[in-house]
């Protein structure tokens, strides 16, 4: 048995697999990518298509620039200001954009910069 950790809106998840690797999760292909609808889940990568930072919100947070001075150093220092937005997810709950948004970054820990706070 193997076991993984995952970060959720709750803490962190602990579970138990028999070693096989989980289904990865892929993007909706209906999310609207100009005016997400409700709550999104949505992703920056860099110019090869690698995501650094998975986020939620609603309206136009997911083209915002105001973030943790982690992602701006990461932007200005390794993407010279240059990277893409999509949208993973839309219409979407505010529990469920949490959620989704967990396991998006659990999937995309290796490439990330986000900044957790768990307590």
């Amino acid at each position: 048995m193997e076991f993984t950790i995952k970060p959720t809106n709750l803490g962190i998840e602990l579970s138990l697999h028999n070693g096989k690797a989980p289904i990865p999760i892929e993007p909706s292909p209906d999310a609207d990518q100009k005016y997400p609808r409700k709550y999104c889940v949505y992703a920056h990568l860099d110019n090869t298509g690698k995501v650094f930072y998975v986020g939620k919100g609603t309206g136009r947070r997911a083209w915002s620039t105001d973030r943790h001075p982690l992602w701006s150093r990461y932007v200005e220092k390794h993407l010279n200001g240059v990277y893409q937005v999509r949208i993973l997810h839309d219409n979407l709950s505010e529990e469920e954009a949490e959620e989704l948004e967990a396991e998006w970054i659990a999937q995309c820990s290796d490439t990330v910069v986000n900044w957790f706070n768990i307590c």
